[in-house]
């Protein structure tokens, strides 16, 4: 007989020692650096939202203001933004 577990069984031995983290508990030092940093890479390029926000608002009300949840919007706008900052930035070097 095999020292391995079957299927759909679970011993103290094959339970992982990573636990999900409770409500109250803080997340540690170097994971919430890691988040920072990610997220700094990600919207390194990104206009700001408040940007972004104003544009896909206007786009919004140009196509009647139809009941949606405005991601198309949002996603069009910043990516024109995203554009038109590159093509300014390659314009004056």
């Amino acid at each position: 007989m095999s020292n391995e577990p079957t299927v759909g069984t679970t011993t103290a031995s094959t339970r992982t020692a990573r636990q999900p983290r409770s409500p109250g508990k803080s997340v540690p030092e170097n994971e919430m650096q890691k988040n920072n940093e990610a997220q700094n890479m990600r919207h390194k390029d990104s206009p700001p939202p408040e940007e972004i926000r104003h544009a896909a608002y206007l786009r919004w009300i140009a196509a009647g203001s139809p009941e949606c949840d405005g991601v198309e919007f949002w996603l069009a706008a910043e990516s024109d933004l995203a554009q038109a900052a590159t093509t300014s930035k390659s314009n004056f070097s």
